[in-house]
């Protein structure tokens, strides 16, 4: 029987990806259904919900461009290990040098002699967004690097862009400064169409939703150098609502004109030398900096469940602001920052303590450093000291990359997570003498001067802030991905591994078996690079699949110097999709597949899968008054062979049934697009329910009953499975004398066939045919 499901499922996602199965501590909750999702697969009996205070948001992919061509996480990294300082003379090309003073006291000019730039910020392809030439031109920078680096970081995420169309992923930017504005309103003759949302702050995030198609919230957050952790706030307490199950948060700064800095030099805020010098007694301002980061959200059952990279776990985020506790509108306060910090650890139930590194705002002025500090050692530092801790390091990124304002938090956050990474805390550039107006020894904190890997026994709790100069205050807090739940548990793999390759044309996918040929990594993690590979990337129309067990692996393959044909290791397979979005159909069979080893791996391995055979478990034990699973062992692999009869129709089928409902609702988890589900004989059954027909209740009460009653009327007779074509199996019956006894009871296809007769004879012509 045939039954269109009532919903279209996200692209496919590769089945071979799994390394460990998290043990958690507490219940993690199931991930919100976007609308898109509707309720096919028996969306209406999924895994029992758990309370909303568990869901937490995972940081599982990011992108960024910061100052001093730093595009990717190794240069990242590079950068600051080395303490290196990226910010650089200004060019006349950037500002007219007329504008420089070399003293802050000349009105109308500014004093920054070096700022941080993004070198390549001016690079885009309108046609990859579908945007047109007209649009392209009159579009702020910030709207095309952030762009582009969302869909960078949905790369990263392992998440193919595509598959987020019509779902409630939301997108909050951190932006500020409208210099496009106000470099490019000339004359009121040469506006158009096209002018006022090429201009718009807001459009920064709007073209991410409309490029993707996205139907989550959708704004702009403005709180000056606090925005992009303004925003990771906003973006967290939707996941944490279920309002998104994605978001997508990030910041951009873009320095077009003088004239803000000739505001800040006045304000005296920058720093003559264009260099921050966070903490030191040297701090005089800060460099101003461009800058754009990306990064990627996910409940995170539905990133474990998805297999996405689990990076971070946003343990809390919160705002506030400095009311009138100070004496001016832009001067820190630091009993607000105090009050924040308390209040957003106390929200992620972790105490103080326990934190592992602060990265602070940081800014390098004489003011807001001191104030700054004051905060964290009476929160962080005097908490470390009481439990017999050492100095808690803090730190600021700006003394390496520049302050990228309403950014800032952006390179915070992804410096962050690189520590949870690597497990390393990265030292301070630019640090030498610490400020003397901080007390450093009573507030027990300390500027690190070296990196410091953090022991494996040890849980990484990260404090980010950031402030902005209006009063608006945000923390967030980053911990290791297991930081609430026990170690995972290892399971053991394959030794193979799949690496897709996929390219538009077939010249460009040679290319790219040419570069895999002559791959090097000095992780040598294939599966980690074949896992990137494989859900990192959209597949295209011309692949090859490279079937492997290291790097050397792939190169040999991609090279196309593998005589090995087929699907074993160190194999090259090519192949053209005829269609970019074919119709599936999931076909569920019959009695006759059932095995005691049946889902024995895929239960131990999938928690989605497990959980799901768990709750049919449930609903049976309601009909039967047992535990299937504890009845039989099946599953759970503690089945006895020599006791269960596997082959009896009230244990085969509802076997059957549990694994076929498990495995499709694990499909569905990795993205497989169903156009309908086709059954046959016991296996309509599960077919019905995960169309949408039968409700999971109702779809275990029948296949308890129909195998119960089956049972009843066990005699005789027998049934046997045969691979061989009609005419084959007429000529084995005729030669063995079983014609007349033994007919063909069901032609399943041009090579299966379904015998039936007196069990006797049945099993006597079983063992015959085990032989031929």
């Amino acid at each position: 029987m045939l039954y269109h499901t009532k919903c279209r499922q996200r692209a496919s996602r590769p089945l071979h990806f799994r390394r460990t199965q998290t043990k958690k501590r507490f219940p993690a909750p199931p991930a919100a259904t976007p609308k898109s999702d509707l309720k096919s697969f028996g969306d209406d009996d999924a895994a029992p919900k758990s309370s909303g205070r568990f869901r937490r948001a995972a940081v599982v992919g990011y992108s960024f461009r910061f100052p001093g061509d730093v595009c990717s996480p190794e240069a990242f990294l590079e950068l600051l290990l080395a303490k290196r300082v990226v910010t650089e003379p200004i060019p006349a090309s950037k500002w007219s040098t007329h504008r420089f003073a070399a003293k802050a006291s000349e009105i109308g000019r500014f004093c920054l002699a070096k700022v941080g730039l993004v070198a390549s910020s001016d690079q885009f392809d309108p046609a990859f967004f579908s945007i047109s030439a007209q649009d392209a031109y009159g579009m702020d920078n910030q709207q095309r690097v952030f762009l582009m680096c969302a869909i960078e970081a949905l790369n990263r995420a392992g998440i193919p862009h595509e598959s987020l169309r019509g779902s409630n992923t939301g997108v909050y930017v951190g932006t500020s400064v409208m210099e496009y504005l106000a470099a490019n309103m000339g004359s009121p003759a040469a506006l158009h169409a096209h002018t006022n949302p090429g201009l718009a702050l807001c459009v920064i995030a709007n073209r991410v939703s409309f490029f993707l198609g996205l139907r989550g919230p959708s704004m702009a957050v403005d709180t000056a150098c606090a925005s992009s952790i303004t925003a990771l706030d906003l973006a967290t307490k939707a996941i944490e609502a279920g309002e998104c199950e994605i978001a997508i948060v990030g910041g951009t700064n873009n320095l077009l004109l003088p004239d803000l800095t000739v505001g800040y030099t006045q304000m005296g805020v920058t720093a003559a030398d264009g260099c921050s010098k966070s903490f030191d007694a040297r701090a005089n301002g800060y460099a101003r900096a461009e800058g754009y980061g990306c990064v990627v959200l996910r409940a995170e059952q539905h990133a474990r469940r998805a297999n996405n990279p689990v990076r971070a776990l946003v343990a809390a985020c919160r705002s506030n602001a400095n009311g009138d506790l100070t004496a001016g509108l832009t001067k820190p306060s630091t009993e607000a920052q105090k009050v924040l910090i308390e209040q957003t650890w106390a929200v992620a139930g972790i105490p103080l303590e326990a934190v592992t590194y602060v990265e602070a705002h940081g800014t390098g002025t004489a003011v807001g450093d001191p104030l700054e500090a004051t905060a964290i050692g009476q929160t962080f530092g005097l908490a470390a000291k009481a439990d017999g801790r050492p100095p808690v390091p803090i730190s600021s990124v700006k003394s390496t990359l520049g302050h990228m304002e309403p950014a800032a938090g952006m390179a915070s956050i992804v410096k962050a997570c690189l520590m949870i990474e690597n497990r390393l805390l990265f030292p301070q550039a630019n640090f030498e003498v610490p400020h003397p107006d901080v007390n450093w020894s009573a507030l027990h904190i300390a500027v690190p001067q070296a990196a410091v890997k953090v022991p494996a026994h040890e849980r990484m709790a990260i404090a980010i802030n950031g402030f902005g100069f209006g009063g608006s205050n945000s923390h967030a807090i980053l911990v290791q991905p297991d930081f609430f739940a026990d170690e995972d548990a290892a399971l053991p793999l394959s030794d193979s591994v799949l690496l897709p390759v996929s390219a538009d044309s077939g010249a460009a996918l040679e290319s790219l078996l040419e570069a895999w040929a002559c791959y090097k990594n000095a992780s040598n993690d294939a599966r980690a690079v074949a896992a990137y590979a494989a859900v990192s990337r959209s597949h295209l129309v011309h692949r090859a699949l490279v079937v492997a067990n290291g790097p050397q692996s792939f190169r040999v393959a991609a090279a196309g110097t593998s005589t090995v044909p087929g699907f074993t290791q160190g194999a090259l397979i090519r192949g053209k999709v005829s269609a970019r979005n074919p119709a599936v159909v999931l076909i569920f069979a019959g009695q006759g597949t059932q095995d005691f080893d049946m889902g024995r791996d895929m239960y131990r391995t999938y928690p989605l899968f497990q959980e799901t055979v768990d709750e049919c478990d449930r609903l049976y034990n309601v009909c039967a008054g047992h535990s299937f699973l504890n009845h039989t062992g099946l599953f759970r692999g503690d089945a006895c062979v020599d006791g269960l009869d596997i082959n009896r129709p009230d244990v085969a089928q509802p076997a059957i049934c549990f694994f076929q409902i498990a495995y499709a609702r694990l499909l569905k988890s990795w993205g497989l697009q169903v156009t309908a589900c086709l059954g046959h004989s016991v296996g309509e059954v599960a077919s019905a329910h995960l169309a949408g027909l039968l409700t999971l209740k109702t779809t275990i009460r029948l296949i308890y009953t129909r195998g119960r009653l089956q049972q009843l009327t066990e005699g005789d007779g027998g049934m046997l499975a045969v691979l061989a074509s009609a005419e084959r199996t007429r000529e084995i019956l005729a030669a063995r004398g079983y014609a007349a006894t033994i007919e063909l009871a069901a032609i399943n296809s041009s090579n299966s066939i379904t015998l039936a007769g007196p069990k006797a004879q049945i099993l006597e012509l079983k063992e015959i045919l085990k032989h031929q």
